[in-house]
């Protein structure tokens, strides 16, 4: 979001993202719960003190969303900083940064791990599809810059091709190879099409783009799982706004709509 704001035109923002950058490149050598950067394990973990050394608490870890969402934005800022002048930055010290999770991405997509709500354990389609979206622009942007990026190129299809396993045909169970028992309607499937839309790819099935058929009867279907849960949505007509959740079996502060 920091950085779609400073490419609208808030330049006010960039020493915040170069900050970022900079806190990045330090982070991803530190050794924490999740792992070191030996095998780049530890890229997947989420949290760190705010000194910048590892948090060593219980956390639902690793988070593999974390280096796909973290490329993507770093890949958008490298797109803008080649338009005005700065290539020199996105090669000497941004795709160092976005190469190691990349790699991260090629090397533990098909690993389970925590979703983007930090509760469940198993395979996310949130996370998936994230991960295939930073595998296919990493590897425009490596194309781009006489880099090479193995693990996008290898990778990508095979994580298209396990996006569709979280299909059944009429919604996207949204968690699956995991023991929690939900009933796979969850609003990680509604926001993973709004993050991975691509004004390019019309409306693909196969990516979930927001107007293709599968994201629209997803969104109606998850939509419709929460007209009789909330008492604010009693009354209002099909076909009308409501309010949503995460998911239907949230208990976290009451379980109320986000």
């Amino acid at each position: 979001m920091l950085v779609d704001t400073f490419i609208a035109g808030d330049t006010s923002l960039q020493p915040e993202i170069q900050d970022y950058i900079s806190a990045q490149a330090i982070l991803q050598t530190v050794a924490d719960p999740s792992g070191d950067l030996t095998d780049g394990s530890s890229l997947g973990e989420p949290k760190f003190e705010a000194n910048g050394t590892a948090f060593t608490g219980p956390w639902g870890r690793p988070q593999r969303d974390g280096p796909a969402v973290r490329a993507t934005a770093l890949i958008a800022y490298c797109r803008w900083l080649m338009a005005n002048g700065g290539q020199s930055n996105v090669t000497s010290a941004i795709w160092p940064i976005i190469s190691n999770d990349l790699g991260y991405v090629g090397q533990y997509w098909n690993r389970t791990g925590f979703d983007l709500w930090e509760e469940v354990e198993g395979s996310s389609f949130f996370t998936t599809a994230v991960q295939h979206r930073a595998l296919v622009e990493g590897q425009a942007l490596a194309n781009r810059i006489g880099k090479s990026c193995p693990a996008c190129e290898s990778q990508a299809p095979q994580v298209l091709c396990f996006l569709q396993s979280f299909w059944n045909g009429k919604f996207v169970m949204s968690n699956i190879n995991s023991q929690r028992g939900r009933n796979g309607r969850d609003a990680n499937s509604i926001l993973a099409s709004i993050h991975t839309f691509d004004p390019d790819a019309a409306c693909d099935d196969s990516t979930f783009q927001p107007c293709s058929s599968w994201a629209l009867a997803n969104h109606k279907e998850v939509t419709d799982s929460f007209r009789s849960l909330y008492a604010v949505n009693s009354g209002v007509p099909e076909g009308a706004a409501i309010a949503v959740g995460r998911y239907t079996e949230d208990v976290y502060m009451g379980g109320n709509p986000w």
